[in-house]
């Protein structure tokens, strides 16, 4: 069991939090999806369909940008957690602007 949490587990953290972070671009995805579909007249996902549909572009524009602040946000928490947790370990990172 010492050679799972001293060996195994460290080296296994950086496609971890790699798999994390492409798990929460889904998420957004299926969180628009689930909007749009399931009707709830609430949310980010309903409001882009609403407001696309009525022509309100300024509306529209802003709620596509809250979703790409929001996902950008939690990608970079992911990011930062993740390197702090693996400690030199080099996370796969496509795109980082360090």
């Amino acid at each position: 069991m010492a050679i799972v949490a001293r060996v195994i587990v460290p080296a296994a953290m950086p496609r971890l939090f790699t798999g994390l972070r492409i798990a929460l671009a889904g998420s957004f995805i299926m969180l628009y999806v689930g909007e749009v579909l399931g009707g709830s007249g609430e949310g980010l996902g309903f409001r882009i369909v609403l407001t696309s549909q009525t022509g309100e572009y300024d509306l529209l524009y802003a709620a596509i940008a809250c979703f790409a602040v929001l996902g950008v946000v939690g990608d970079r928490l992911l990011l930062m957690v993740g390197r702090r947790l693996t400690r030199g370990h080099e996370l796969e990172v496509l795109g980082d602007a360090r």
